[in-house]
């Protein structure tokens, strides 16, 4: 017999009220998410900087947006790489989405 693990909602809330008001936005559009070191970090498809949230999920003065801003793009994943001790993530360029819904004719 096989034990399979069960995840159990502990608290959630939504990125809007974990920031501060300055950040005003209608959607917020969450394509991926790395938890360390007590951080949520959060990518968007819709947004070049990244979010990082504390793992509390309470509106504090550590949350909030880092990186580049009003670009073009957004991210679609985020992962650690331990060796280099460093954050990656990836997007999605046009070219690759024309490949992409040309293979899925």
């Amino acid at each position: 017999m096989v034990t399979v693990a069960t995840l159990n909602l502990v608290r959630e809330a939504k990125i809007c009220d974990l920031m501060a008001c300055d950040q005003p936005t209608r959607r917020w559009e969450a394509s991926g998410v790395l938890v360390k070191d007590g951080y949520y970090f959060v990518v968007f498809d819709d947004r070049t900087e990244i979010g990082r949230f504390s793992d509390d999920l309470q509106p504090n003065k550590t949350n909030g947006l880092v990186g580049i801003a009003h670009a073009d793009f957004g991210y679609e994943g985020i992962t650690y790489n331990a060796a280099a001790t460093l954050l990656l993530v990836g997007r999605i360029t046009q070219a690759c989405t024309r490949v992409l819904s040309s293979r899925n004719r």
